[in-house]
């Protein structure tokens, strides 16, 4: 199939069948992956790792030979030309893992991502031409609203830049209290 939307809607698909995608909605948008079609049981779906097909009754798991990409998760880079609000598939993402490649492009946020955890690996393309651009309230990104007392995340930014819309920087790398837009470690 050539998009990961096309074998959303595909019918006559069967349990243990591969299919690989070369984007999640349109052809080269860096969302494609390897996928193995499961029963309708078959782990929580989040559109990543596991995706709904609507053609059957059946779900398709996201295989990523080559490691996670935050488009495999149907994330669109339209800032600046569209409003897709990439929260959602930036949290589904986190769930399933915390090493997360972003393809070149700037993916708009408009609610904080909150989640517990330590081991967090973001990568970007290119810190030119790829950024996530907040525009909600409050911090862009907490790992830490839950961890025990003492206990720091281990976070890795490459080519990492976080913006607001009205583009400037608008992160900090801090420990302990925070306020203000940013990221909270």
């Amino acid at each position: 199939y050539n998009t990961t939307d096309a074998l959303i809607a595909a019918t006559g698909l069967v349990i243990g069948s591969r299919y690989t995608t070369i984007g999640y909605h349109t052809v080269g948008d860096g969302g494609g992956n390897d996928l193995i079609i499961q029963s309708n049981a078959y782990g929580t779906v989040d559109g990543g790792s596991v995706i709904q097909l609507i053609g059957s009754p059946l779900r398709a798991q996201g295989l990523f030979p080559e490691g996670v990409k935050f488009t495999q998760f149907g994330a669109v880079a339209d800032f600046g030309t569209g409003n897709t609000d990439n929260s959602p598939m930036l949290s589904a993402c986190l769930d399933f893992t915390g090493r997360i490649f972003f393809d070149e492009g700037h993916y708009l946020l408009a609610t904080p991502i909150v989640k517990v955890m330590n081991n967090i690996d973001f990568e970007m393309e290119n810190s030119q031409t790829t950024s996530l651009v907040y525009n909600g309230t409050g911090l862009a990104l907490d790992f830490t609203s839950a961890l025990p007392v003492l206990q720091i995340p281990r976070v890795r930014f490459t080519n990492f830049y976080l913006r607001n819309s009205l583009n400037f920087a608008a992160y900090a790398y801090t420990f302990g209290s925070y306020t203000g837009s940013g990221i909270k470690l």
